[in-house]
């Protein structure tokens, strides 16, 4: 969705509500969950209600929505900032909204975005300067595979293998080196690979110096991020909403 396309609806709680719910991210209660019955209603407050058993649960129940608590046109703006890499400090200054809540809110971005994969640490990988792994990056026409540590396959066109450090006197940041190529494909083969693994690292590879001071687990997840934002450049918008809905979605 274009700025210029969100700004109108922004603008008006209704029209932002009734998109969220139109796209699957508010949720259409058919049945009470008490009583079963189908006598239920919109009510003040942001809330539905029973009229058999006199029922009530938030609008929000079985969506993001319900971890935070602001309006849904700032939802939207969040998620605009979001799609257009603003970082949290930036994203929180403009809307005017706590830092922690928008971290939480581009951290299930990112959940949603890498179908909720979380890489579990090993106790011992948790320390500032260990090795995380190797990482594989497999080509798909134009688009790539990130293959996180234990995914990587012998059919992967370059191994990347990470080390995490701290700079003396500065942030934690992470290390990258290139450890193979794969070599079992032809000339004209590898020379496209070479191009389009190319074209990937300057696509990814500003975005990775700064990123500085973060877990683990956050990493691997930024760097799923970045591949769906390479493989997406267009209607990203769009996807990352889908992928929410699809994320929490509960039939009722």
């Amino acid at each position: 969705m274009k700025m210029i396309e969100l700004i109108p609806m922004v603008q008006d709680e209704k029209l932002s509500e009734n998109y969220l719910r139109e796209r699957g991210i508010l949720k259409t209660f058919k049945k009470c969950e008490r009583c079963g019955s189908e006598k239920l209603g919109m009510i003040r407050g942001d809330r539905w209600k029973c009229y058999s058993c006199k029922a009530e649960w938030s609008r929000r129940r079985y969506s993001i929505l319900s971890l935070v608590r602001m309006k849904y046109s700032e939802f939207l703006l969040c998620l605009k900032c979001y799609e257009i890499e603003l970082t949290v400090e930036k994203c929180s200054r403009e809307l005017n909204i706590y830092p922690k809540t928008i971290h939480r809110l581009y951290t299930e971005f990112r959940k949603c975005i890498c179908n909720n994969y979380i890489e579990t640490i090993s106790p011992s990988a948790k320390s500032i300067k260990c090795e995380i792994g190797s990482i594989g990056i497999k080509l798909l026409g134009k688009k790539v595979l990130i293959l996180l540590p234990g995914q990587i396959d012998e059919k992967v066109d370059s191994v990347v293998s990470i080390m995490r450090k701290r700079v003396p006197n500065g942030p934690v940041i992470y290390y990258f080196e290139f450890s193979k190529i794969r070599d079992s494909v032809n000339q004209i083969a590898k020379a496209k690979s070479f191009s389009n693994l190319g074209t990937f690292w300057r696509f990814v590879n500003p975005r990775l110096l700064n990123l500085k001071g973060v877990s683990n687990n956050t990493f691997l997840l930024y760097l799923k991020e970045l591949e769906f934002r390479f493989n997406n450049k267009e209607l990203l918008f769009e996807l990352v909403v889908s992928n929410i809905a699809e994320n929490y979605r509960v039939v009722r």
